[in-house]
């Protein structure tokens, strides 16, 4: 097996390294990938690279640019921000159909139950306000979700409960 970092080889990448020669470039000088260029800079122990993201003066040029806001924090300032509509017409009495509004799907907006109310298209959907975190209002949540059954929990063996039903059968 060929020895990849020969003496010369390691010269060069210390006096490239200190000049703060890109590390792509140092590679295709040596022959070699970027990544083991890194990697023999770290156990050589050199200094951080002018090119890293860890180096001093790169942290100054990120401070300066402009952060970026989370996608969330826009959503729920937006939806804090909206005018509030028409007030929505009071849920139906528990078991009772409510008459659909009839909205299209362009008018949707996040409070609107989705429960579609057309087969065919054009499609309408229900309207009411929804239900907590669910997409549809109480009736139409009822209606499309069934509460999780409670699942038997096993009985537990133990070598003890294993041997008495042993002696018990003998």
């Amino acid at each position: 097996m060929r020895k990849f970092w020969t003496p010369a080889k390691v010269e060069i990448l210390r006096a490239e390294w200190a000049a703060g020669v890109n590390i792509q470039t140092i590679a295709d000088m040596l022959g070699g990938s970027r990544n083991a260029v890194i990697g023999k800079a770290h156990r050589l122990g050199l200094p951080v690279h002018a090119g890293s993201l860890f180096h001093p003066d790169a942290s100054r040029k990120k401070k300066a640019s402009k952060p970026k806001r989370d996608r969330r924090v826009r959503i729920r300032r937006a939806r804090a921000s909206a005018p509030p509509n028409a007030p929505l017409p009071p849920p139906p009495p528990p078991g009772a159909a409510p008459e659909p509004l009839r909205i299209a799907f362009a008018d949707l907006e996040w409070r609107h139950c989705r429960y579609s109310v057309s087969p065919a298209s054009p499609h309408f959907f229900c309207g009411h306000a929804r239900q907590g975190k669910s997409a549809f209002c109480p009736f139409h949540h009822a209606l499309c979700h069934e509460q999780p059954r409670e699942k038997p929990r096993p009985q537990m063996r133990s070598r003890f409960n294993f041997a008495l039903t042993r002696a018990r059968a003998a």
